[in-house]
């Protein structure tokens, strides 16, 4: 079994992984740098991503939050390339729930309400 606190592990795809492995898994805080060019900072549970985290993609957009079975889920922010950002609830690795939208363009924010990542409401917020 492998129980290591820094383990530095590189996948047959091209992903690295340098953090903490517990009973065989990936378990505890770490880094992950996958190959296509996304990186992830924070927690792993039980060998996926669960807990607190950083999630930086290739093109530019970052999510900070919360995640859960390896994905999105609870309260974080999506912030995108272009400016924009969502700051709200996150079910299964989409916006789903009420948040705020700042648009990138206009520097507008809104109330906004978010269905399995379909917006279904907005209005200026005050």
């Amino acid at each position: 079994r492998r129980n290591d606190p820094q383990a530095v592990v590189h996948y047959a795809n091209g992903d690295r992984f340098v953090g903490e492995y517990e009973d065989d898994v990936r378990h505890g805080e770490a880094t992950v740098l996958y190959a296509n060019g996304d990186r992830y900072e924070g927690e792993f549970r039980a060998d996926v991503r669960c807990g607190c985290g950083v999630l930086h993609f290739a093109n530019g957009d970052t999510y900070e939050g919360n995640f859960r079975g390896d994905r999105m889920d609870g309260h974080g922010i999506l912030s995108y390339a272009d400016g924009s950002f969502f700051e709200g609830k996150f079910l299964e690795g989409l916006k789903h729930g009420a948040g705020v939208w700042r648009d990138g363009d206009t520097g507008g924010k809104y109330e906004v309400r978010f269905e399995h990542n379909k917006l279904v409401h907005k209005e200026k917020a005050a």
